[in-house]
């Protein structure tokens, strides 16, 4: 079965890494060994010096003959073969995103998905000359630029999940049907699928919550429906005083004629 996991969410830097690095690989599938050193020239921001002054530069690490484990393979990323390690390195590092809300996937997040594993080609050619907990602690403060919280504990609890997500990841459609290439496209199980017992608590009480506050609004709307409606305010007429306007009386005039006759 051909599992394809296109749909991770990577920074544009990972995406070249990974395409060079098929190139290299050929036909063959890209390990986590060539991925990391093509990480590695990819790299245009993070400081690998330190790194390099326990491990020997990019030249020095390719000569190193060291492969992954044999394995079934089966993973794609649009289209390039990968090995089974390579494709658990990318879903650590997927998973490990979500958790410290960085996405889409940096490149140094890959890396530590990269030496997540200790059986892995590429944690076994930077641990050469560091211990796990000196290489982490390098790639959080040089090549990631931050520290992350609990990282040891973290990765320990990624790597578990991941391991055991043995079974084929949901399909991108209901028919699981991927048109590109031809060949059935799956994603990886989400992070948000396998959350953990805290997330599945507070998304309980949060729904509690929202039920409460439901019932609260229809038992609002239902007392409104039964109150009689309310009674009608008096209406106040003011009626203007009548206007009477006087008008002159009229002038009259008479004229009295007296006349004498003589007796």
């Amino acid at each position: 079965m051909i599992r394809d996991l296109s749909g991770i969410p990577l920074h544009s830097a990972v995406e070249a890494a990974l395409r060079s690095a098929s190139v290299k690989r050929m036909r063959e599938p890209v390990d986590t060994f060539t991925l990391l050193t093509e990480l590695m020239r990819a790299d245009n921001s993070g400081e690998w010096s330190r790194i390099w002054l326990h491990t020997g530069g990019i030249d020095t690490i390719e000569k190193k003959l060291i492969a992954d484990p044999v394995t079934s393979g089966g993973w794609y990323w649009e289209n390039i073969a990968l090995t089974d390690r390579c494709a658990l390195a990318l879903d650590i590092s997927w998973r490990l995103a979500h958790r410290y809300d960085m996405l889409p996937i940096p490149l140094a997040m890959v890396v530590l998905g990269l030496v997540a594993d200790s059986s892995t080609a590429a944690a076994r050619a930077l641990h050469a000359g560091l211990t796990r907990t000196e290489l982490l602690s390098l790639v959080q403060s040089d090549v990631l630029g931050t520290t992350l919280s609990y990282l040891e504990r973290t990765l320990g609890e990624v790597l578990r999940e991941a391991q055991s997500t043995t079974q084929p990841p949901r399909p991108r459609n209901p028919a699981g049907e991927e048109q590109r290439g031809g060949h059935t496209g799956f994603w990886l199980k989400s992070p948000l699928d396998q959350a953990p017992p805290l997330s599945s608590r507070r998304l309980k009480v949060i729904g509690a919550g929202l039920i409460v506050l439901l019932i609260a609004l229809i038992a609002v709307d239902r007392s409104e429906r039964g109150r009689p409606p309310p009674a009608p305010s008096p209406t106040r007429v003011t009626v203007a005083p009548p206007t009477f306007t006087l008008e002159p009386a009229p002038t009259f005039r008479y004229t009295i004629q007296m006349s004498t006759r003589p007796r």
